[in-house]
């Protein structure tokens, strides 16, 4: 199995651990700059797509928990606005766990364009 993890000629050396779930980190002031991040395409796309599936997801609960949720036209106005309603745990999991797949499709993209 080691065999595996080794480097290839399609592959550079793996050098890094991605832990996921670390709520120690206050990832708000990095996820506010990853999400102005303009030159990774599938970062980009990932955040396009997140701000409807977020607005969805809150709709679809019942109007009595909606409001627990900050109202927001963008991803950036969600995370400036999480503390501000009773619904802040909730949207601290949920933006940690955006912000650390963001940190990861950010990462992948650049060892794949800018590794050669």
């Amino acid at each position: 199995m080691v065999g595996r993890l080794q480097s290839s000629d399609f592959m550079p050396p793996i050098r890094h651990i991605f832990l996921f779930g670390d709520l120690t980190y206050d990832f708000r002031k990095d996820l506010l700059q990853l999400l102005h991040v303009k030159d990774c395409p599938s970062l980009a796309d990932f955040f396009a797509r997140l701000q409807p599936a977020i607005r969805n997801e809150i709709a679809s609960i019942p109007r009595r928990e909606q409001e627990w949720f900050p109202q927001s036209t963008d991803l950036v106005e969600l995370v400036d606005n999480m503390d501000t309603t009773k619904g802040t745990p909730v949207m601290c999991f949920t933006l940690l766990c955006v912000y650390q797949l963001g940190r990861f499709l950010k990462y992948v993209y650049y060892l794949l364009f800018e590794w050669h």
